[in-house]
């Protein structure tokens, strides 16, 4: 992490997490946070390709250019192989109760860029699963630097997981087969999506989750 704001929160969601798998979303007091709360998110997991935006900061919402909440993240990527990396990468967290760093670049219709870091925290909100994310992104520059106008389009440039314990929890295994995956999220059948066209239509399509891995099949 580079940025002071995505340590401060770090700092104060590993302080709350206490050792436990994560925190619960109401054990995150707004108040300890106040300085990050602009450049803040929380996200609602509704599946394996939806993490709809319930909060958004108001520097993170001029960032993007809107209102986001209510979206989903993943419609945010321009490239279909940026979708299928943050899929895995909110898989990840979402099962392994993992930290995620994310970097990202936005374009501007002046040919200019400039590149973002984005944390996602775990949260429990009224389950024994990980189903919200509490994030930051902000600017690897300063804000007076950046271009002008509203981003064309967001491409992912870097990404990584930590483990504040330095590995996955020790009930986070169970955790994930109660969301209904028994899988890795980086389990053989994902990288090998396959895009279907039908239509003016396009559809990933990804073997069934039942399928073995490619050298177990006869």
């Amino acid at each position: 992490m580079r940025q002071k704001v995505s340590q401060l929160l770090y700092a104060y969601w590993n302080e709350v997490r206490a050792g436990r798998l994560a925190p619960r979303r109401l054990d995150i007091e707004p108040g300890r946070i106040a300085d990050v709360l602009p450049d803040a998110l929380i996200l609602e997991r509704i599946d394996f390709e939806t993490y709809r935006f319930r909060l958004a900061g108001t520097r993170l919402c001029e960032a993007l250019g809107a209102d986001v909440r209510g979206r989903n993240l993943l419609d945010l990527v321009y490239e279909e192989e940026d979708r299928i990396t943050l899929e895995r990468q909110c898989a990840a967290i979402c099962k392994q109760a993992a930290v995620g760093v994310l970097t990202w670049r936005a374009d501007f219709e002046s040919s200019a860029t400039a590149d973002y870091e984005m944390v996602l925290h775990p949260l429990l909100h009224t389950s024994q699963t990980i189903d919200r994310l509490l994030g930051v992104m902000t600017p690897l520059i300063e804000p007076a630097r950046l271009p002008a106008g509203r981003p064309l389009r967001w491409r992912l440039t870097g990404q990584a997981l930590i483990w504040p314990d330095g590995r996955p929890h020790q009930i986070a295994g169970a955790m994930g087969s109660a969301m209904g995956h028994g899988q890795s999220p980086f389990a053989d059948h994902i990288r090998r999506a396959r895009i279907v066209r039908s239509d003016r239509r396009q559809f990933r399509v990804y073997d069934g989750g039942l399928a073995k891995p490619r050298d177990e099949r006869p």
